[in-house]
């Protein structure tokens, strides 16, 4: 069973994000089609990056293993997953952050 492969390693390039409702609500036919078109083009592109980006699949410490970093082509796997992660750790930093109350807003019944 061949193991997936990594993340693009060309460019900067990551996945599309999905515009909000309040974007998508705002949007022509024309822009949601070609924002979708975008979104569908960079899953194709890559599908290991895209479950891995949305949370449908965990990474599998045995691609890492597969990596070869002895070679330009493994380094620069190596540092599209770490990208990659990167990316996903500060975007869930935000959504937490986002979600978390500040203490100080709020003392409830003046106290």
């Amino acid at each position: 069973m061949a193991l997936p492969t990594p993340p693009s390693t060309e460019g900067n390039e990551s996945l599309t994000p999905l515009p909000t409702f309040e974007q998508m609500d705002a949007m022509t036919h024309e822009q949601l089609a070609e924002a979708l078109a975008q979104l569908a083009e960079s899953v194709i592109a890559n599908p290991l990056e895209y479950k891995l980006s949305y949370g449908l699949e965990t990474l599998d410490p045995k691609l890492l293993d597969a990596i070869d970093v002895s070679t330009p082509e493994g380094r620069r796997k190596l540092a599209a997953l770490l990208k990659m992660l990167a990316r996903l750790a500060m975007r869930s930093k935000t959504q937490y952050l986002a979600a978390v109350k500040d203490p100080a807003q709020e003392k409830g019944r003046g106290r």
